[in-house]
């Protein structure tokens, strides 16, 4: 069992012993079929970690306050990935005007930018990546902002090791990234996971 793996399943455990609406909010896995299309549409594979995170979840349901554990962003499926892929190139065409051209294509070339595949999302727009840029940074996790330009959070060395230290966090109640994990009620869904 990779790594990888095993750090989920303990975080799932975790969230269907602590927070039932968060594990509610989980999507059923995502089948061979749609995540060949995704790669077709993106234009190259994905990585070898987000295939297996999607063959374990494909994200999580979107019409719930609930499900957004994976520190404080939601994940998406599938097809909200390539939405958001779409999304982020779109904005990345749009800071080329915010920035001298010279710049702006070495910071294009020196980040892999359009190679960041978005698998979370906060309610602000930030997003949570995989680097898909074939190189030292290849699978490499981080979290970007529109608001950020090119100062960018690098999360984690993999989206194994991401999962990882999240899921020690929740085990532990210690702090990860900055952020403690915290239990909060709510009216309708219970109890649900926010990092603050």
């Amino acid at each position: 069992m990779s790594a990888l793996r095993e750090a989920w399943l303990r975080l799932e455990s975790w969230l269907s012993e602590n927070t039932p609406a968060d594990f509610a909010a989980l999507r059923p896995p995502a089948g061979a079929g749609p995540i060949s299309a995704l790669e077709r549409r993106l234009g190259f594979p994905l990585h070898p970690d987000l295939t297996e995170l999607l063959r374990l979840r494909d994200g999580v349901r979107q019409e719930t306050l609930a499900g957004a554990f994976f520190l404080n962003a939601r994940l998406n499926n599938t097809e909200r990935i390539e939405a958001e892929h779409h999304n982020h190139l779109t904005l990345v065409s749009r800071m080329a005007d915010m920035y001298d051209h010279d710049y702006f294509e070495h910071a294009v070339r020196s980040s892999g930018i359009r190679n960041w595949v978005p698998i979370a999302l906060f309610n602000s727009g930030t997003i949570i990546y995989v680097n898909h840029r074939f190189g030292e940074e290849w699978g490499t996790v981080g979290q970007f902002s529109p608001d950020m330009g090119f100062d960018i959070t690098q999360l984690a060395p993999s989206l194994g090791e991401l999962i990882s230290g999240m899921t020690l966090a929740l085990e532990t109640l210690t702090p990860f990234k900055g952020k403690i994990p915290h239990l909060h009620e709510t009216s309708m869904d219970g109890r649900l996971l926010e990092w603050i």
